[in-house]
Parts: C-alpha cells; sequence; structure tokens
C-alpha cells in the first residue's frame, strides 16, 4: 500500500476529491467526446457523488483496486479533471495509470504537467519501478501525452471496448527511463 499525499506543481494542486467537487466532475464526466475511450461512463448525480466520497478516502493499493485523484487549477481553483492510479504489481513494482483532463481547458499542458507530478511521486516511493498506460489506437491525444513523458509502446493487442472491436497500444516507462530522461 503506498501514500497518496497532495502534490503541488507550479499551475495544479493533484489531491483527493471532496462532495464540492460534483458540478464539475459531472461537467467534464458527462461529456460524450470526453468519455469515447475511457472505461467509465457517465452516472446519476448519486453515483458520482457516493463515488468521490468513496475516492475522498481510497488508498493505492491492494493490487487491482483504483484510485483516482482530484486536479484542480490553482489559480481559480476549479477541479479541471482526474488521475487513476492502480497498483498492477505490487512485488514487482509496476503501477497503471489513467487521466481524464476537461475538453475546455485542454491542450494548455494540465495533463503533462500533472502526469509528470504523479510518476516523480509514484517513482519516488521506491516501490513503483515501471509505470504502464493502455489507450485505444484512434485516441492520439493520450498516445502524444504518453510519449512526450518518455513512455514506449510495449504491446499492442485487440480488445473489445464496449462491444466494439479496438486495437489498445499499452504505453510504459521505468523509473531508470523517466531519471534519464530528466
Amino acid at each position: 500500500m503506498l501514500p497518496f499525499h497532495a502534490i503541488l506543481t507550479d499551475r495544479l494542486e493533484l489531491r483527493r476529491f471532496s462532495r464540492n467537487d460534483l458540478s464539475a466532475f459531472q461537467e467534464y464526466r458527462r461529456d460524450p467526446e470526453l468519455s469515447k475511450y475511457q472505461g467509465w461512463e457517465p452516472t446519476a448525480d448519486e453515483d458520482a457523488l457516493a463515488f468521490l466520497i468513496e475516492q475522498s478516502d481510497q488508498i493505492l493499493g491492494p493490487d487491482g483496486q483504483w484510485l483516482q485523484i482530484a486536479v484542480t487549477c490553482i489559480k481559480s481553483k476549479r477541479l479541471i479533471g482526474d488521475f487513476g492510479l492502480c497498483v498492477r504489481d505490487s512485488r514487482r513494482g509496476i503501477a497503471e495509470m489513467g487521466f481524464t483532463i476537461s475538453r475546455t481547458i485542454q491542450r494548455q499542458g494540465y495533463a503533462t504537467e500533472a502526469a509528470a507530478a504523479i510518476l516523480v511521486a509514484l517513482f519516488g516511493t521506491n516501490m513503483i519501478y515501471l509505470v504502464t498506460a493502455t489507450t485505444d489506437e484512434r485516441n492520439r491525444a493520450s498516445i502524444s501525452l504518453l510519449l512526450r513523458l518518455g513512455f514506449e509502446l510495449a504491446k499492442t493487442q485487440t480488445a473489445v471496448f464496449r462491444g466494439e472491436l479496438c486495437t489498445e497500444h499499452t504505453f510504459e516507462v521505468s523509473a531508470t527511463q523517466w531519471y534519464q530522461l530528466r
């Protein structure tokens, strides 16, 4: 099990969710274009609030359990997205991450800034040595982000997602690669 503490960057705070995040959370999570390649689907307010409350004290670990981290803009104090973290194999030090940033503020470097901070935090635990991320091959923005961060394509496979056949790419970056790039 890994602890999670709030992370501050130049423009962002990565923190636990709170009840006050519901409106902004629902705003971007109900965007059909944004959810197209995500593992989640829009939900009713009651279910979303229960999820936010559950995530507010969720731990990172045990293996296979996801923790969602709120991404907020320091200047506006507004929730702009979230990152999912999951320890896949604690014995081998493997974690997975996923990300969602509101389309209204994309292409401003927020996802890159948040992901870099999360990688520093994960690798800084000395318990995680490899981080993976899986995306649909059509999700060009996510692929570009992962490549900018130094992730490399590890495998490609055919999958069924939401009832449709698709091609998924799994990318990975090791702690050694990450620190060499910095």
